[in-house]
């Protein structure tokens, strides 16, 4: 990037960008405006609920579209409008796993949290299918369709693991355990969303 701060503004649907140390924004992605803060099912400028951000060393910025299961990416200085979808097949739909029904896939998600980029391409925490997916860097691009899996088995599976989580330690027998029933009681205080922050945690750190 070129050095500027970006803030997912969450529930104002948007995402700002500051320059160097500036503390007023130049760029607003998602709104047609600064003061607009609607949230948006499909197109390609708006958001509903962005979670997660990431911008490549061109300034080209990846934003998780949370509540239209995708993800947008906007080229280098181009707010106004996203130049590639990833999760859907074009920029109207706006439902899970492609909007193709109730089936994971390697190339849709079910509300995307956050991303990562990585030497050897983005990385997705694909939240409620229970799964991190990789996308390959093709062209300067994460390619459309991911080619690695993390948490299920295969990537149609999204089955969670067995109860098997004592404090802060999970089934050995399973490289990781993403989450049970994301709506039982015992799952405080290791929450899925806990489980998800140490995972991509992880992810940062180690060469996978």
């Amino acid at each position: 990037g070129d050095g500027g701060v970006w803030i997912c503004d969450t529930f104002s649907h948007r995402v700002l960008y500051y320059p160097g140390n500036s503390t007023t924004a130049t760029r607003v992605y998602g709104q047609p405006d600064f003061t607009s803060a609607s949230y948006n099912t499909g197109g390609d400028v708006g958001f509903n609920a962005p979670r997660g951000i990431a911008v490549d060393a061109s300034g080209g910025l990846y934003v998780t579209d949370w509540g239209n299961s995708r993800i947008l990416y906007f080229g280098p200085g181009q707010p106004a409008k996203a130049t590639r979808v990833y999760g859907q097949a074009n920029f109207v739909n706006h439902s899970r796993d492609r909007s193709l029904g109730f089936m994971a896939r390697a190339d849709g998600f079910n509300e995307p949290y956050g991303l990562v980029l990585h030497s050897d391409g983005l990385y997705v925490a694909d939240r409620t299918n229970r799964r991190i997916l990789r996308f390959s860097w093709s062209g300067g691009l994460a390619a459309d369709t991911a080619d690695r899996v993390w948490g299920q088995p295969n990537f149609t599976s999204t089955s969670p693991p067995p109860p098997t989580i004592s404090g802060t330690r999970a089934d050995p027998s399973k490289k990781f355990i993403l989450n049970h029933n994301p709506r039982s009681p015992s799952m405080s205080p290791w929450s899925e969303q806990n489980r998800m922050k140490v995972l991509f945690s992880i992810l940062v750190r180690v060469n996978v």
